[in-house]
């Protein structure tokens, strides 16, 4: 089970989880849906594309070093083709997000969770998010 399914199970177990899933949904919408309207204008991995994604990748809270690092792959790996689709560009994109992000540890996601929990979401949400991400942590350690 991936760790956002985890996170979205234990998430309906708890009384608040519309509030928290419905969040999760259009983020994950949002985010979707400006790289699908990147196809519509995909000439290649060119600079114009790059500065689209890196933009997308900021709205996302991706990081500005992150979001460099990303596209910076991208660049040098496209360069080894002489075409390059759209549809690779982003499966490209989906292995470097999870090859970076699996470099990170969990304690330290767990951190940032919070951290931006405690910026963005209601009150009471650092400790819940904190409990569950700790509890799924522990569980995958088991």
């Amino acid at each position: 089970m991936s760790f956002l399914s985890k996170l979205k199970e234990k998430f309906t177990k708890k009384q608040d989880k519309g509030q928290y899933l419905s969040g999760f949904a259009r983020s994950r919408q949002s985010f979707s849906d400006k790289l699908n309207g990147l196809e519509h204008t995909f000439n290649g991995v060119d600079d114009a594309f790059l500065e689209e994604l890196t933009i997308i990748l900021l709205e996302s809270d991706v990081g500005i070093e992150t979001a460099d690092l990303i596209c910076d792959h991208l660049k040098d790996a496209a360069a080894d083709y002489p075409v390059v689709s759209f549809r690779w560009a982003m499966n490209f994109l989906i292995e470097e997000m999870r090859a970076i992000y699996d470099e990170v540890p969990d304690a330290v996601a767990i951190n940032e969770a919070v951290e931006l929990a405690k910026t963005y979401a209601p009150e009471q949400a650092p400790k819940f998010i904190n409990g569950i991400l700790g509890k799924i942590e522990r569980e995958k350690e088991a």
